[in-house]
């Protein structure tokens, strides 16, 4: 019998008669700060497009931008087969993003893809370029 909601590991086993599969999840502190970018980012339709592209399953979720974010990427982590391919599709815009450090608008985006590597790293995954989270 699997849970209704994941548990606060990482990692996720579904067991299938003798073949066991391992699901990885989206850890909650990259959760947390990849809803906080997405939701600084975007507007609410640009939100639901990205989430929608990213393959983050169901309808929009109700609130502001960050809940809707969060609650999308809870979502994930529960209904969806790969969550990891789920937030690298939405991290992939803003850490392949072309970036100038001279320039002072691009300062606090760089600032921020940082803060997302770091958490990724502190997790023990690292983004891939072309949209892959892996670990």
């Amino acid at each position: 019998m699997q849970p209704t909601r994941p548990p606060s590991a990482v990692t996720w086993l579904n067991l299938s008669g003798s073949h066991r599969t391992m699901r990885q999840l989206i850890p909650a502190a990259v959760l947390a700060v990849t809803a906080e970018l997405s939701s600084e980012r975007e507007t609410h339709a640009t939100l639901d497009s990205l989430f929608t592209y990213a393959g983050a399953p169901g309808n929009p979720p109700e609130g502001s931008k960050q809940a809707k974010a969060l609650a999308w990427l809870h979502r994930a982590n529960i209904e969806s087969a790969e969550p990891l391919q789920v937030l690298g599709r939405i991290l992939e815009g803003y850490l392949e993003e072309v970036l100038d450090p001279n320039d002072r608008w691009d300062k606090e985006k760089i600032a921020q893809r940082e803060k997302v590597v770091r958490a990724l790293a502190g997790a023990n995954l690292q983004y891939v370029k072309g949209g892959r989270v892996v670990g």
